[in-house]
């Protein structure tokens, strides 16, 4: 067996990709969701302003992660649950896709390119928080640069927005996002996808897909309610999720889902880096201040003692 070193794995096939145009999120035309519209930041916003750049840690999501990002972030690897003696990567141009050639044998990776182009930014950065809606007065959402302005970093918004009832209406929660002259924002192979589930619908549950898709929402909302729980934020991770990938009739597999972590943001609750500062500045100050205190009251004691002592001479 040998060593892979997925690093190296990951910028090789950055490297076969890059040269392949992504999709891109944005054109001239504005984005909504329902009757949740998406403003365009102006030329004078810069892109650190519309970036998240966080780390959320292996062992454990701190109260700082859950009420700063909220959001969407991923921590794993996926690993091989099998004995790796050689392994290359490749990319299909033609069909828009890339292949993994393990022990001699080819097998199809089950992504896009313009999926895997993302993906692999995201993989290459110590960053792992990937969205979040707890922004600024700069730009509300913040994604990791690598979804900046493109399809995976909108598939990614609206896995956040799924449950997050204070920003999409119910009845938007089956929509999908569109350009303002209606259309759909898909790829092809989206598109067809999308064609398929609708007839399906329609057929089994005299529906249409957007309709069904509210349906699973509201539903999905009422289980969550039911447990009776309180929580005022979430994550979506993988977090203590075992992700695993096996090669399985010429395709790549992948084992281990993410997952909605709920939890509750304690307004008491400190980060510790930023009171660090805080305490060391009054640490500081307060040592000034003592210092000038003292050297007053010694000046203080000195003139009085200089008083009584000019005072008792002038007396006697």
């Amino acid at each position: 067996m040998v060593n892979v070193n997925f690093s190296k794995v990951r910028s090789v096939l950055l490297y076969l990709i890059l040269i392949v145009s992504s999709v891109p999120l944005w054109s001239q035309q504005s984005l909504n969701l329902g009757d949740l519209k998406f403003v365009m930041p102006s030329d004078a916003v810069q892109l650190s302003s519309r970036s998240l750049t966080m780390k959320m840690a292996t062992t454990g999501i701190s109260p700082r992660m859950f009420a700063k990002v909220g959001g969407v972030a991923f921590i794993q690897t996926a690993v091989p649950n099998m004995t790796i003696d050689n392994l290359h990567l490749g990319c299909d141009f033609d069909m828009n896709t890339a292949f993994v050639t393990i022990n001699d044998t080819v097998f199809t990776i089950p992504l896009e390119v313009w999926e895997l182009q993302s993906i692999v930014d995201f993989a290459d950065d110590d960053y792992n928080a990937a969205v979040t809606l707890f922004g600024d007065s700069y730009s509300r959402i913040k994604y990791h640069p690598a979804f900046i302005d493109n399809l995976m970093g909108l598939r990614i918004l609206q896995t956040d927005l799924l449950l997050a009832s204070n920003f999409l209406n119910v009845s938007d929660r089956g929509k999908l996002p569109q350009y303002n002259n209606g259309e759909y924002i898909m790829t092809d192979r989206e598109k067809k996808e999308y064609y398929s589930w609708c007839l399906l619908d329609s057929v089994l549950y005299d529906t249409s897909y957007e309709d069904l898709s509210m349906a699973c929402s509201i539903q999905l909302m009422m289980d969550v309610d039911s447990i009776n729980e309180d929580y005022d934020t979430y994550i979506y991770t993988d977090y203590d999720q075992p992700i695993s990938f096996k090669c399985v009739d010429g395709e790549i597999l992948f084992e281990g889902e993410p997952y909605y972590r709920f939890a509750q943001r304690d307004s008491i609750v400190v980060d510790t880096i930023e009171m660090y500062y805080e305490l060391k500045n009054f640490i500081d100050t307060f040592n000034i201040r003592k210092d000038e205190n003292s050297r007053l009251c010694i000046r203080n004691i000195y003139n009085k003692k200089s008083i009584n002592f000019l005072v008792n001479t002038l007396y006697y």
